[in-house]
């Protein structure tokens, strides 16, 4: 049985409570959307933010019926407005943001949000297609994402990078738009400050945490590489990345996850899928 308001408003705060860790992050309040929330219920969240200085990420604007069920509960307003007048668009992080008006780009511009570019996720439930090059240009911060694997199905940023560009350049006709060094941005320092921690991971910089995906320079689908970034936009799978290094110490070589007994791990979510589908199949 779901979790009331109320229970999920008080495990909130007690979360938020503990210490936090030591690399500089914040805490989180995530509401789900404006559309499964009453605007009193919204204000709480903004307050409990508020008290903890935590950061806000929140759905919005993803598909058409999205936008009818919330003009529906707030009084004909959008997703972005019930945001902006509950206080929790200061520097939030929005997934999707596909069905945006002028109006709603300007207020995510002036309140120094992101919005979380979910390309997969949209194509799959033909949502819609973004509008990036218009929030680019009211100097949005916009990052890529995948969405859950619910809507998403296979949580790949490297399929998002690829579709991302495909997207904007058949929307545009124009195959100039979002070059492969702006969507290589995208996917690795945008999202760092997306996360207020631009100034420890999302490049490499002297001085920051050595966070670094090292790719097969031999894989056949990489070569031959005439540009870094327009092989990383359009050629890179997972299958290409070798080693991977988080804050300076190796999690993933020679393709093999070094933190997670893999085996385990694929029994347990086997077992899970098996629990999955027979509580589909009960009800």
């Amino acid at each position: 049985e779901p979790l009331k308001f109320e229970d999920r408003l008080k495990w909130a705060t007690q979360w938020l409570q503990a210490p936090r860790d030591s690399i500089g992050t914040t805490g989180w309040v995530a509401p789900h959307s404006t559309y499964l929330l009453s605007e009193d219920q919204l204000r709480l969240l903004a307050d409990l933010a508020a008290r903890f200085e935590a950061r806000i990420h929140v759905h919005a604007s993803e598909t058409v019926g999205e936008m009818q069920l919330v003009a529906k509960r707030h009084g004909g307003r959008s997703p972005i407005q019930v945001l902006n007048d509950t206080k929790l668009l200061r520097r939030a992080v929005l997934a999707h943001g596909v069905h945006l008006s002028d109006a709603d780009i300007e207020l995510i511009a002036q309140n120094s949000a992101t919005v979380v570019h979910c390309p997969a996720s949209n194509f799959k439930l033909a949502s819609g297609v973004a509008r990036i090059l218009d929030l680019q240009r009211a100097g949005v911060n916009v990052a890529l994402g995948t969405d859950g694997p619910a809507s998403g199905n296979d949580i790949d940023l490297w399929i998002a990078i690829r579709l991302a560009g495909y997207m904007q350049k058949t929307f545009a006709k124009n195959p100039a738009v979002l070059p492969a060094v702006e969507l290589v941005r995208m996917a690795t320092i945008n999202g760092a400050r997306a996360l207020q921690l631009d100034h420890m991971i999302g490049s490499l910089e002297v001085g920051k945490r050595a966070d670094i995906i090292i790719l097969d320079a031999d894989s056949p689908s990489l070569t031959p590489n005439f540009d870094p970034h327009t092989t990383i936009a359009t050629c890179v799978t997972r299958a290409d990345v070798r080693h991977v290094i988080v804050d300076g110490g190796i999690v993933v070589r020679d393709r093999k996850c070094l933190t997670i007994d893999h085996k385990s791990a694929v029994n347990k979510v086997k077992l899970l899928g098996e629990q999955v589908l027979a509580s589909v199949n009960n009800n």
